[in-house]
């Protein structure tokens, strides 16, 4: 073999082994709640496995309701590490920005709820984003 040579392997291996790692993984993770739930509680078996998918997250999940959203997403590379900390999501930048929800950080994760934006400039954003997928409706027709 020469230096530098590049094996690919093909997708369906590698997509058997991903499928075989994660049941693998599930698998423990229920069998170790069902331990849990056993010896202790139930509680104490949902709140493991809440707490397992939510330490798990890779990349960012948002859901929309309305003003608001909710959402989870892994902590910047570039910031201090951080075990569990509280702070203020804001509408802008500086001092003098409204605050618009609040973050909590849980080791590698920040879980998140705040308004889209402030309630003063709801209405107006309702008209743009009314205005703007009549105008997208009139390009796709």
């Amino acid at each position: 073999m020469f230096p530098g040579t590049v094996w690919f392997h093909r997708p369906d291996r590698v997509r058997i082994g991903k499928t075989a790692r994660f049941l693998g993984e599930w698998t423990a993770l229920g069998l170790f709640a069902a331990l849990l739930w056993w010896v202790d509680s139930w509680v104490t078996a949902v709140v493991f496995l809440a707490l397992e998918v939510l330490l798990s997250v890779r990349r960012a999940h948002f859901v929309d309701l309305g003003r608001f959203t909710a959402g989870v997403w892994p902590v910047t590379p570039s910031a201090s590490p951080v075990i569990f900390g509280v702070a203020f999501a804001l509408h802008g930048e500086g001092r003098n920005a409204k605050r618009a929800g609040i973050e909590i950080i849980l080791g590698p994760v920040v879980v998140g709820a705040f308004s889209l934006v402030p309630r003063s400039e709801w209405p107006a954003y309702k008209r743009s984003q009314a205005a703007f997928d009549a105008r997208q409706k009139e390009r796709r027709s």
